[in-house]
């Protein structure tokens, strides 16, 4: 039938290249919300894939992936501890175990131009003070990465998104210069569940 339903949208993204009229779309519904949409929308169908477009989900899988040592980057940190307040920003994970720790911000990306993943697609403020945050934590002697999860599996490359946020492209220059870990992980969504597809290369002009 044609009938509409309202939903949420689990991302603060524009998504203008995926949100487009009369697309397939999977929804969630979720009864015990006392928001007034009763779906959330988790995916939507592009370019021949599922794109995940709820962007809490990347922490989820990061979590399960961290948990796992599946990244050689972490191996060394056993504990694990989510939503960690720093300086001005509350990081997604905090690791210890060895040495002061490290933290890691996790951004969700699903803007993807010929075969270059691109994150923000919208201004984002609060991702250029994680970066600045992200600096003063190797000032002090913690590891620091930004790991940008791209919700497509066609990436090749991963690039900070200079047109539309001059400022978080700036950021992320500096960061890397000065020690900051970039790293980019592109999902697929097949079975209904989210998989690590690879790593894709960072690339910061």
């Amino acid at each position: 039938g044609n009938n509409q339903l309202e939903a949420f949208i689990p991302n603060p993204g524009r998504m203008t290249e995926l949100l487009i009229d009369s697309i397939p779309v999977l929804a969630w519904e979720n009864r015990h919300s006392k928001r007034k949409t009763a779906y959330d929308l988790i995916a939507v169908w592009n370019e021949g894939e599922w794109v995940c477009i709820d962007s809490r989900i990347p922490n989820q899988l990061l979590y399960e992936r961290l948990s796992q040592r599946e990244l050689s980057e972490f191996i060394r940190y056993p504990n694990i501890t989510k939503e960690v307040t720093y300086r001005n920003s509350r990081f997604d994970f905090f690791l210890d175990g060895r040495g002061k720790g490290c933290f890691i911000e996790a951004k969700s990306c699903t803007l993807v131009e010929e075969g270059v993943a691109l994150f923000p697609d919208a201004p984002t403020k609060r991702g250029t003070k994680h970066l600045m945050d992200l600096i003063s934590a190797v000032r002090d002697g913690y590891e620091s990465y930004m790991i940008i999860v791209i919700q497509k599996s066609n990436a090749k490359s991963f690039s900070p998104n200079k047109k539309t946020d001059p400022d978080f492209a700036d950021a992320m220059k500096q960061a890397v210069k000065k020690g900051v870990g970039v790293l980019a992980l592109s999902t697929l969504l097949k079975n209904q569940e989210i998989l690590f597809h690879h790593r894709v290369e960072v690339n910061i002009p």
